[in-house]
């Protein structure tokens, strides 16, 4: 019994996944942890840009789906 992984076009999609995720740490690389209010919009943007990433491979993901 064996276990085969064929490389394929399912890396387009991981490439898309790992780009987006050091985009977002490239972005917010460099912040201040905030304190009172401050932080509240940090997160706030930390929050936008990590949704971006997501929704950035979940969109590769399905096309890779689709297409397969």
């Amino acid at each position: 019994m064996g276990i085969t992984i064929h490389l394929g076009w399912w890396l387009a999609p991981l490439a898309v996944t790992a780009a987006a995720f050091i985009w977002h740490w490239w972005v917010h690389k460099d912040e201040v942890t905030g304190t009172g209010y401050g932080a509240i919009g940090d997160a706030l943007g930390q929050l936008l840009t990590f949704s971006a990433a997501t929704i950035a491979s979940l969109i590769a993901w399905l096309v890779w789906a689709l297409a397969a």
